[in-house]
């Protein structure tokens, strides 16, 4: 996606508008997008501000069953949190417990998963 040092710069400089846009409530709705914005933030290592997103996108995803490039985005998303973020083993130990939890609550319910996304934990 960025094959040259002045387009480095210039997504760089952006970088609110593709965290805002590639992780937003599109993202939501389109995980293939989710996860090319992901690989171009791992491109960009340096920047803190795309974690939250992923993070959301990430718990709240399952929930998404129907969505074929969930699985696809969540392996970016990791490579991502792994990466940029302070304590990477923390963020997705509750991103799987939040996951977890929506699934068997559904699954002892009978009911197709639907939750919110997790909350981060601050710290």
């Amino acid at each position: 996606m960025c094959s040259s040092r002045a387009e480095v710069e210039i997504v760089r400089s952006n970088i609110d508008v593709l965290v805002k846009e590639g992780l937003g409530p599109r993202a939501e709705h389109d995980y293939g997008l989710a996860a090319e914005t992901c690989t171009v933030l791992l491109k960009l290592a340096g920047t803190h501000k795309g974690v939250r997103p992923v993070y959301y996108l990430w718990s709240g995803g399952v929930v998404r069953l129907d969505q074929s490039q969930w699985i696809p985005m969540a392996e970016q998303a990791v490579c991502v949190i792994y990466r940029l973020a302070e304590h990477p083993d923390c963020i997705c130990t509750d991103i799987i417990k939040h996951v977890a939890e929506v699934v068997l609550n559904n699954h002892e319910q009978g009911e197709p998963p639907e939750a919110a996304p997790a909350t981060p934990e601050e710290g």
